[in-house]
């Protein structure tokens, strides 16, 4: 087989697929404009309750972070008062030696 036949086999082919193949029409394109303006809507509105999920969780982290430095500041500084304890211990009772 020649070039010549192969691409004119490819080239009727291709017109026979052409042929097969529904023509756009107006219809079909505003039908496919809708479809897009619903996902573009759907999209937007996924985002943006994406961007409010995002904001909630920000708060609860820092507001956990917030009482993890809270209860650090209070442990530091009750090992602050048990050191000063343990440097300058109180002396027993008298009369317990």
């Amino acid at each position: 087989m020649a070039i010549k036949d192969i691409l004119a086999d490819q080239s009727a082919w291709l017109d026979s697929l052409q042929k097969a193949l529904p023509t756009p029409s107006a219809a079909t394109g505003s039908a496919t404009l809708a479809a897009v303006q619903a996902r573009v809507a759907t999209i937007q509105t996924q985002i943006n309750d994406l961007t409010a999920q995002k904001a909630a969780m920000t708060q609860r982290f820092d507001a956990a972070i917030l009482r993890q430095q809270n209860a650090l500041t209070a442990l530091q500084a009750s090992l602050a008062t048990n050191q000063i304890n343990i440097l300058h211990p109180v002396p027993p009772p008298s009369g317990t030696t």
